[in-house]
């Protein structure tokens, strides 16, 4: 026996393609902006509240 794990010999499968960089699609962009104008507003929410003054 050759290889690790046992029964696997030289048998590897090939690499797989280089990864092609595309853009992002308008709506997958107006997505994540949306996304993140939601989390933006729910992180401002806690801090408008009444007593939430520093002495």
């Amino acid at each position: 026996m050759s290889g690790w794990p046992p029964g696997s010999g030289s048998l590897l499968a090939p690499p797989p393609p280089p990864r092609r960089a595309t853009k992002p699609s308008r709506g997958s962009k107006e997505r994540r902006l949306e996304a993140k104008r939601q989390r933006g507003q729910t992180k401002q929410a806690p801090r408008t509240g009444p007593g939430l003054g520093r002495a």
